[in-house]
């Protein structure tokens, strides 16, 4: 018989190490408004939704529009 493994559906079952991610932050611009986004960004900002302890390394520009947005919706 297999071990048995938790699933990630409780509190207690989550992971308490901290994760670091490494990536892009961006902004996509459609037709009628702009998502911030990113492979990496949104794995980072969906971890930390779980409740995963997370830190997100990138670079952003501080004295656009597009970096104030990704600073807003970290």
């Amino acid at each position: 018989m297999p071990p048995h493994r938790p699933t990630l559906t409780t509190p207690a079952a989550r992971p308490t190490r901290p994760v670091l991610v490494l990536g892009e932050a961006l902004v996509d611009r459609f037709a009628d408004s702009a998502v911030v986004g990113g492979a990496p960004f949104n794995v980072a900002r969906s971890l930390a939704a779980f409740g995963v302890p997370t830190t997100m390394v990138t670079r952003i520009g501080c004295h656009d529009d597009d970096g104030a947005s990704v600073l807003a919706s970290a």
